[in-house]
Parts: C-alpha cells; structure tokens; sequence
C-alpha cells in the first residue's frame, strides 16, 4: 500500500523472476497465516474434535522446538518451527481470559482443523497436525517461506520484476486449489481468496492457505458477512445468500492484483467501497497492458450476477488457453507500459 519509491535515490539491479530459470530460496517472506474466525463445515455438526478426526493428527507441544516469529494477526502468530525432522510453520492460537470470548476461540479453533484435516491437494498448503494442550493451541503446517503478497510488494518497490509465466502459474495453482475445494461434499467456500493467502515454495508453487474464514455447505446458500472488502463479493455486502461463485469473483480481483502488482481500489474511501461495489458496480480498472483474453476473463469473474461467473473448472481451461497464446513473450518480464504484442 506504500506510495512511489523517490525517484531522487539511486536504482538497485532489478532481478526477474521466473519460475523456469531461478527459485525464491532468498527472496522475502510473507506472513503465512492470517486469523479469522472459522464457520462450521456443517451448522449441525459438534463443535468438538472426534477422535476420527483428528487421528493421527495430535502433536505433543513438548516434541515441537520454536523459533523466530513470522507473522502475526489477531487471533494468534505464526512461528517458524521444527519438528520431526522437517522444518514448518506454526500458528499458535492467543486464548482470551473472558470465558465466553476463550469458548469461541476454541470452538472456531475445532471448527478449522475439521476443514484441514480433510484438505489434501498439491496447491493447498499441508496441514501436518495440532496441539490442544492447555494453553499451547496449535496448527502445524509445512513451511513456505514466500508469499505472493510480499512477492508483489517487491515489484511495487522495483526490487524485482516477474514474467508472465510466473503470474500465469500463480494463477492456475491458486484456480486449481479452489476447484478442488468446489468439488467436496459439502463444497467448500474459502471466501478470503487474496494474494497474501497465498504463498509460495522455494520451486514457486503456490500454496493457497487461511481456511478461518471457510466453511462448507451442500444446496442452500449461505448468508454470513465475511472476507476482506477489496475482494468481496457484492451479493455479500448486499446481505444476499450466496454460493461457491463468491470466490469467482475474489479469484478475478487476485488475477488483477497479480497483473497490476496493486491492491484495488487504493483511491477509494474504504468506508464506502461496500456501497460502490454493491450498488454502483465498482470494479479494478482496465489493465491496458493485458491482453485482452486476459481481461476478458478477469471481467468474467467479477460480473453482478453470480451465476454468469464462470465455474473453475472453466477458468482452469482459459489460463491454460492464455498460458498457450501468451508462448511468445511468456519468459518477458511484465511491463506495465506496454502491452506484450508491442515487445521486440
């Protein structure tokens, strides 16, 4: 969200980035987990953790050596960590001393190890396990020491640059993890789609991640207020029931961030960003230096109507068609100032 870089200091080399030629085993780290509040997989089911559930899955506080922090949010931290010979991360959970407030906690804290317990795909960060030792509750993940949220920042600062590649591939990884996610039963919503949700492997797989704000559901829609303004839905902020084409739409406000290296709406009152994209339709400008399939598909993913958005398993099949049409110049860096068929 900073401003311009001064254009009065000296310019550093600028790396690119691709995930053909180099890796990220020494570029920036992001914050790994965010904190929200989880929903229920299903309103009916108990909110404690059944012994099915979470076999295999209980860790011994004791057998996990901590180290330094790495990100932090409301509801906890997240610290980098070893243990069973690997190096992860851990999300340790803050436990408020107000009852109520700690009997919620905990119960969200049930609530999201039942959505990753049953989460297995290559582009959904691993869940290895958790703690439920008083007052040490933990998450365990695997550990990915980027995230496109800090990658983008980078190029914001002119510290690196990044291909075409490499933005398509973010693109598909992320896609494909949430049609994997669609196709459960109940379906999963993951409702918090942005690029700081996402993160990335030294080999720059992405790793899409936060499951607080997720919930399942199987016909009815649901009605629950949630997400991060800038990449909500506005059948959301409308108070509407809505479905699965929710993360349609925050999937084509990640595409423009990724293209753009921008968060939306940075001009815009936040206060009043609800009622200009529920209301008046506000949507990301036009990306001039996109091809026009590229925007084409973002527009898609972001029209009024939910039900007119495509499905993922569609815009699976138009990156990849992108990926195709974009061979040419796919290895250039992304240049802001012209479009790719301009390049020499």
């Amino acid at each position: 969200m900073g401003g311009a870089a001064s254009s009065h200091k000296a310019k550093q080399p600028t790396e690119t980035l691709d995930p053909e030629t180099n890796g990220l085993a020494s570029k920036p780290t992001g914050t790994l987990i965010y904190f929200n509040h989880a929903e229920a997989v299903q309103k009916s089911e108990s909110q404690s953790i059944d012994a099915e559930t979470f076999f295999g899955l209980d860790v011994d506080y004791d057998d996990i050596q901590i180290h330094e922090t790495i990100g932090q949010g409301t509801y906890g931290k997240v610290y980098k960590a070893h243990y069973n010979n690997r190096h992860i991360a851990v999300k340790k959970i803050f436990l408020s001393v107000v009852p109520d407030e700690r009997a919620e906690i905990l119960e969200d804290f049930a609530k999201e190890i039942k959505i990753l317990s049953i989460l297995k795909h290559e582009c959904i960060i691993q869940f290895l396990g958790a703690c439920r030792a008083d007052p040490n509750y933990c998450l365990l993940f695997e550990l990915c020491e980027g995230s496109v949220g800090s990658l983008l920042n980078m190029v914001r600062k002119h510290r690196v640059n990044v291909t075409w590649r490499m933005c398509l591939k973010i693109a598909l990884d992320c896609a494909r993890a949430v049609a994997y996610l669609h196709t459960l039963t109940p379906k999963i919503l993951h409702r918090d789609l942005k690029a700081e949700n996402l993160l990335l492997d030294d080999k720059f797989n992405c790793k899409l991640t936060d499951f607080g704000l997720s919930r399942g559901y199987e016909t009815k829609a649901v009605m629950t207020v949630c997400g991060t303004p800038c990449w909500v839905a506005p059948e959301i902020f409308r108070g509407e029931p809505y479905t699965e084409t929710v993360d349609v739409y925050s999937f084509g406000v990640v595409l423009w961030e990724l293209f753009c290296f921008e968060k939306p709406y940075q001009d815009q009152d936040c206060v009043e960003l609800p009622y200009l994209v529920a209301k008046k339709g506000l949507r990301p400008e036009y990306l001039k230096h996109c091809p026009e399939s590229l925007n084409l598909l973002m527009n898609d993913c972001w029209k009024e109507d939910g039900g007119a958005r495509p499905p993922f398993t569609e815009i699976i099949t138009r990156i990849e068609a992108c990926m195709a049409e974009f061979e040419p110049f796919i290895s250039q860096a992304i240049d802001k100032t012209k479009r790719p068929d301009q390049l020499a």
